[in-house]
């Protein structure tokens, strides 16, 4: 039977087809999101701040010593686990073994609270024992913080002393926190081997 054309009826150009979905994608799409969303978490618990200043390379065949750190926050003892952390990690770094300034009964029974005439002291050694370069620093910071997520926070300086004149050949200061589960050594650890990486050796 003939059908008349009837002009006002448009068919489309193309066929509609609907979108099916697909149980692998959807899986992929919310796992991404949860990464995502797990990156924006980490990276707003976690801040750091670093400084350096840096001139002259420094020499690696030449002997280095570890001087004593500056403690200036309320952890008691943080300034010897700064040191230890430090003299290790330059070690792994750079492979440089760090003779440590010797300590004397009264300083370790606590009788001694300069920390300048420690640090004199133990420099006057280094030049008589002829050594090129220093290590020292300071903590600032090392505690975890009031509050309910309660984060630690930690915040250091690290110089390497021109042992015969005893200025810095190399500075570098910087802070650092992270989320609640992160202890202050392992906060302080990450902030000291970046800095140590920072330092320019020939």
């Amino acid at each position: 039977m003939y059908t008349p054309y009837d002009s006002s009826v448009r068919l489309p150009l193309f066929s509609v087809v609907e979108p099916r979905s697909h149980p692998w994608l959807q899986l992929a799409c919310s796992w991404l999101l949860m990464a995502l969303l797990l990156c924006a978490v980490t990276l707003s618990g976690c801040t750091s701040v670093l400084h350096v200043k840096a001139g002259s390379p420094l020499a690696t065949g030449v002997s280095w010593a570890l001087l004593p750190f500056g403690d200036f926050g309320e952890t008691p003892q943080a300034s010897e686990r700064a040191e230890e952390m430090a003299r290790v990690l330059l070690r792994m770094h750079w492979g440089l073994d760090l003779e440590r300034y010797p300590t004397s009964k009264e300083s370790a029974a606590l009788i001694d609270l300069d920390e300048r005439q420690r640090f004199d002291r133990a420099l006057l050694w280094a030049r008589e024992q002829g050594f090129a370069y220093g290590l020292t620093g300071s903590v600032q910071e090392w505690r975890y913080r009031s509050g309910s997520d309660g984060e630690a926070a930690v915040g250091l300086t690290l110089q390497v002393i021109n042992i015969k004149t005893g200025r810095p050949e190399w500075l570098a200061s910087g802070s650092r926190s992270g989320l609640g589960a992160q202890t202050a050594s392992g906060i302080a650890e990450q902030l000291l081997s970046t800095m140590i990486q920072r330092i320019r050796m020939q």
